[in-house]
């Protein structure tokens, strides 16, 4: 998992459902699902109890749905990535009770991060970003 702060709470929300996690606090923490995919109410349950963490991403998944998005017409503003983002996140969070905040600096540690795993590339002296194309 690389996603320390937020992992404290996925890892406390997926022990309480009955499911080890191998290499627990660590970034290469990995929830072993193995021992119960015998009986898929177990999964199931994974899945509809987990609905609650999507708080806790929807930051990241509002901006990866915009850059996608723009990313289609040539590099994209992180200016304007980062008001769109605004104006979506603001729509969303009231679905939820997870406070959480949207500021610049987030989205370009967000962007930091993912341009150190290959996605993105920030390009014009760090003002845009691209979606690297994968093989």
């Amino acid at each position: 998992m690389e996603t320390c702060p937020k992992q404290p709470l996925v890892e406390k929300h997926i022990k309480g459902l009955g499911f080890k996690l191998q290499k627990a606090t660590k970034k290469t923490c990995v929830v072993d699902l193995a021992y119960k995919e015998e009986d898929l109410r177990h999964l199931l349950c994974l899945a509809h109890y987990s609905i609650p963490l999507n708080a806790v991403f929807l930051p990241e998944g509002c901006l990866a749905n915009l850059i996608v998005a723009g990313a289609r017409q040539g590099p994209v503003s992180i200016n304007d990535l980062f008001i769109n983002g605004e104006k979506m996140h603001e729509l969303f969070k009231l679905e939820h009770f997870y406070d959480y905040s949207l500021d610049e600096q987030r989205l370009r540690d967000v962007m930091a991060f993912w341009e150190h795993k290959g996605i993105l590339k920030i390009v014009n002296d760090g003002n845009s970003i691209e979606v690297v194309d994968s093989p």
